[in-house]
């Protein structure tokens, strides 16, 4: 799974680089530069390293005034791309709101998304930051994007695999520290089951505020995977029900590296499901939208 992931990454920062680099008309003779978002260098006190950010903002961002909900992506080297011209699609189609989507690109993955273990990982030895991280993402970047762009207060967390566990134990441990919470095949199978465990007495207070959980697996998923993850959802189940809402969806036809980019395209229709806008009505409305 190591190999396939890093090839992901590759294949992904290839993706970027052909995107952000030029668009060349037959005959031209120079390039124009073609750009899809920012990227900046931020420091962590909390992490005490410098951490990339990316930020795709909606179209038309620099000539309104109004504020957009930010959806907050781990594993940015890999989806934060997607997740951005997922939401534009959509947004277009009047089927979401414009947002501002915010990429953390890693720079010890195992480290940052799992919780402390109570042994060590023999696969991942360094790994039990996530208290860090996660204090680093709610004390620097989240109050620096809201100083920096015009952020509304609805945010999101997004993650798949481990950051996928980081998202399920950040609703656990932190339930109103983000509005929705999308889990594309979190590995709830961590320290054996530990975050799952934790959720069955976190999860018996009541929530101050509507909630959003969203969580898929793929037939591409271990087995260990899905069984931790269907033991999480019954644990959900038995709650009394109060302002959290929550979707379970099964992706047919995906590995576990390629399910992310439908599980979030569905997440986002599900979590916009009430929400409604003037979308085009042909192909042609929507190409001069484009």
């Amino acid at each position: 799974m190591h190999g396939s992931f890093t090839a992901a990454i590759r294949a992904a920062a290839l993706a970027c680089a052909l995107l952000s680099v030029a668009c060349v008309p037959l005959g031209a003779q120079t390039a124009e530069p073609f750009n899809v978002g920012q990227s900046v260098s931020l420091h962590s006190k909390v992490l005490n390293e410098d951490r990339q950010i990316l930020v795709y903002l909606p179209d038309g961002y620099e000539h309104s005034s109004g504020s957009y909900p930010v959806i907050y992506v781990m594993d940015a080297e890999t989806h934060w791309l997607h997740v951005g011209s997922t939401s534009r699609l959509l947004s277009l189609l009047g089927t979401m709101p414009q947002v501002i989507v915010v990429g953390v690109t890693n720079t010890d993955r195992a480290r940052d998304m799992t919780p402390h273990p109570a042994t060590p990982d023999k696969d991942f030895p360094g790994g039990g930051g996530s208290t860090a991280f996660f204090s680093f993402l709610m004390d620097e970047v989240r109050p620096y994007i809201d100083r920096q762009y015009r952020s509304s207060p609805f945010a999101i967390l997004a993650g798949t695999s481990l950051s996928g566990l980081f998202v399920i134990d950040a609703f656990v441990n932190h339930p109103n520290s983000f509005n929705a919470y999308l889990a594309a095949s979190p590995s709830l199978w961590w320290d054996k089951n530990a975050v799952v465990h934790r959720a069955e007495k976190a999860l018996q207070k009541p929530l101050t505020r509507s909630t959003f959980l969203y969580i898929s697996l793929c037939n591409g998923d271990s087995e260990q995977l899905r069984s931790s993850a269907r033991e999480f959802e019954a644990e959900i189940k038995k709650r009394l029900p109060d302002s959290l809402h929550t979707q379970y969806l099964d992706i047919a036809g995906e590995t576990h590296n390629s399910s992310p980019l439908k599980s979030f395209y569905a997440g986002l229709q599900w979590l916009y499901s009430d929400w409604a806008s003037e979308a085009p009505d042909d192909m042609g409305a929507l190409r001069r939208a484009l």
